[in-house]
């Protein structure tokens, strides 16, 4: 089976930070390349863009089939280890595009402190949602929902 590749914000780690997130990669069992900046999203999403994958299932159809259930787990950990950025509308985190359905997620410190936001991650099927959606985490309701 091809490995998808996921593109990926590492040009500000260490050699050691980059040698965690392959080590991370492989135990999800991806391939990783470096993030181009031209990937088709809205600027004040770009400042934040940290990880892309063309398919979110695809993506999560290999993560499950490689760590089983300590898929979500490895992607959180593996997601903390990228930049954490700020934008221009002063929001912070860590931007997770999905390409062939143009949808976005900002990934936010309480989304990673949440065990269930890379679980719920996984059940949002982005190709039922508008091109050029934003989600972001609903800690009080514990789902992604889309951004005012």
């Amino acid at each position: 089976m091809t490995r998808p590749i996921v593109h990926l914000d590492t040009s500000s780690l260490t050699d050691e930070q980059f040698a965690v997130v392959s080590e991370l990669l492989d135990a999800l069992g991806v391939e990783g390349e470096e993030l181009s900046p031209h990937l088709g999203i809205p600027d004040e999403l770009g400042q934040l863009l940290v990880f892309s994958t063309d398919s979110l299932g695809v993506l999560w159809d290999a993560m499950l089939a490689t760590a089983g259930g300590a898929a979500a787990v490895k992607l959180t950990e593996l997601l903390r280890r990228l930049p954490r950025r700020r934008n221009a509308r002063g929001e912070q985190g860590r931007v997770v595009s999905v390409r062939d359905d143009q949808v976005a997620f900002v990934v936010s410190d309480a989304a990673l402190a949440d065990e269930a936001a890379m679980t719920a991650m996984r059940h949002v099927d982005t190709a039922a949602l508008q091109p050029g959606t934003v989600l972001v985490w609903d800690p009080a309701a514990r789902r992604w929902r889309g951004r005012e």
